[in-house]
């Protein structure tokens, strides 16, 4: 599995992590008996893979430390990306999503 920019250790950390959320989840709150728990393998695909993601809207998008430092030249503020993490009010605008798949174009096709 490669990854851009040579970050594969990230890939192989979120495996790591899902793969004791599993076993959590399965042994500990579940009380499931596990003789040997199958490792999680991680996909080749690591662009473009989900088909469902939620977006939100703002028209107080967060601000990058660059902008902040810019602040006389933001005209617009409007956003459309994800939360910033436990900031229920901040969203952060994405140009491009390389994880989402965007499924209904190819319903066209």
């Amino acid at each position: 599995m490669e990854a851009a920019n040579g970050k594969i250790w990230l890939i192989e950390r979120q495996l790591y992590y899902k793969q004791k959320e599993v076993e959590n989840n399965l042994v500990r709150l579940g009380r499931i008996a596990i003789p040997q728990l199958m490792p999680i393998i991680g996909s080749d695909d690591i662009y473009f893979y989900r088909n469902k993601m939620e977006f939100s809207f703002s028209d107080m998008r967060w601000l990058t430390p660059e902008e902040i430092k810019k602040a006389d030249e933001i005209t617009d503020r409007n956003g459309l990306g994800f939360h910033i993490a436990g900031a229920w009010d901040k969203v952060l605008d994405i140009e491009k999503n390389v994880t989402y798949k965007p499924t209904h174009l190819m319903l066209s096709d």
